[in-house]
Order: C-alpha cells, then sequence, then structure tokens
C-alpha cells in the first residue's frame, strides 16, 4: 500500500523571497548557515532543505545522504513526530 506524503516546495524565483521572509537570507549569504546533518555552510546554491524548529529554522545542503537523514521516518519518529 502507498503511503500519501505532503511535500511543500518553492519555485526557484520565489525562493529569496520566502528566505528573506523567514529573517534567514542573511545568514545564508553571508556563511553563517550550516548543514544540520555533515556542518557544510549552505547557500543558496547546496540549500537542500528548510525545516522549522523552535524559535528557529534549520538546513541541511543538498546532497542526498543530508537529505535522506532529514527526511527519513525514522528519523520523524526518532525525533518524536
Amino acid at each position: 500500500m502507498r503511503k500519501k506524503v505532503e511535500l511543500t516546495a518553492v519555485w526557484d524565483d520565489d525562493l529569496h523571497a520566502l528566505l528573506d521572509s523567514l529573517g534567514i537570507l542573511k545568514d545564508l549569504n553571508s556563511g553563517k548557515a550550516h548543514c544540520i546533518v555533515c556542518g557544510s555552510k549552505v547557500d543558496t546554491d547546496n540549500l537542500g532543505t528548510i525545516m522549522p524548529s523552535v524559535n528557529t529554522v534549520r538546513f541541511t545542503c543538498d546532497d542526498t545522504s543530508c537529505v535522506q537523514a532529514v527526511t527519513s521516518r525514522e528519523t520523524l519518529v526518532t525525533n518524536g513526530r
């Protein structure tokens, strides 16, 4: 049986506006944002995922293993979601 999963996506043309509205565009442009999985710097060219967290926003780079690490069912269950 297939499981239905909700996915939110953003068009490339709208990405900068979204990041600015979240107050995180400066961090991405200045090199202050890091992938929560591998620790590499994240910018608008290698942004993989954006995840809301308590009072902040977390990121992953676009490396497949980093994106999978935060979107896998095991990770979501482990984090109580």
